[in-house]
Formats: C-alpha cells, structure tokens, sequence
C-alpha cells in the first residue's frame, strides 16, 4: 500500500496504516457508521467517557491558522501546533474544550473543524515537518454541510478523530 514517487517508495502510507491498526481509525465519540446529517445515535457511557480522557492532562496548543470554508459561511478551520507531545486520550481531552470554548467566543459560527500538528524534526535539523496528528470538529446535528437557517440550529455535536485522518 506504499505509493510511489519517482521511483521510490514513500513510507507515509505505510505510517499511516499502522498508526490506523494501532490507535484505532476513529473514536467512539464518532462510531465508524456514522455520517454527515445522520441523527446521532445515543452515547453509552463508555463512549462518553472518551476512553480515559476525562483524567487525562490537556495539552497546550498554539493557533498558528484559521481558514474560513470558501463555500460555506460560518464554518471556520483551526490549524494549531501542539507544544508537549501526547496520545489519543490526551488530544481527545484536549480538543474536546477547546472546540465549544471556540464556538463560545463567536456566535455566529455553525461548524468547526480543527487540525492538531506535531512538529517532527530530525536530530540536528533546524527545519521539519508539520505531520497531522488529531482531528475534531464541533458540528450541528445536521452536519457540516446541513442547512443550519440564521441560528445555530437544535445542537452540536464534538468528534475527535486520532491515527488516521477523517473523510473531510
């Protein structure tokens, strides 16, 4: 499952898929058959407890970009660097906050994705890599592409995704 590009290979995909086996492709906040605009199934609460991360230690993050959708009005991207390393219970926590926290200081939003980078630098390199590392999005129950009218619409609902990227 490695792709290729001129002539070698590239062992992203091969990282990728087995940071996907390890960690899992998606949390319970989000069950794999769930879709965009489908009504949320009720969370047990293990699935509310979002496997251990509300013991877990937030990690301090650093907004370093925020896109507006293009198409959409009141949908916003969160690009943000982490500053401390952490796992799948740490980043679920983490992002769990900050999203509704975001949402909370602008009113007029309706959705809200956000994108977690880790910062891979080689030993004695000054330069590196951003690599995504976690995923989350703050959406109304008619999903990021459901029509919201002039208000927020009925809720909102918080998936975290960790290991793989999401089908956005």
């Amino acid at each position: 499952m490695t792709s290729r590009r001129a002539g070698r290979q590239q062992p992203r995909a091969l990282v990728w898929a087995a940071a996907c086996l390890c960690a899992g492709a998606c949390s319970p906040d989000r069950p794999p058959d769930a879709r965009e605009g489908a009504a949320p199934a009720p969370a047990s609460p293990a699935a509310r407890s979002s496997f251990g991360a509300d013991d877990a230690e937030a990690i301090p993050l650093v907004l370093f970009d925020e896109v507006p959708d293009p198409v959409l009005e009141r949908r916003l991207t969160l690009h943000l660097l982490a500053q401390e390393p952490g796992g799948r219970a740490e980043f679920s926590r983490t992002l769990r906050e900050l999203l509704p926290e975001r949402a909370a200081r602008d009113s007029a939003l309706v959705a809200i994705r956000a994108i977690v980078y880790h910062a891979a630098v080689p030993s004695g390199a000054s330069e590196g890599d951003l690599v995504p590392v976690a995923w989350g999005e703050w959406i109304p129950l008619e999903g990021w592409f459901g029509a919201v009218g002039t208000g927020r619409g009925t809720g909102h609902r918080v998936y975290f995704y960790h290991g793989m990227p999401p089908e956005w």
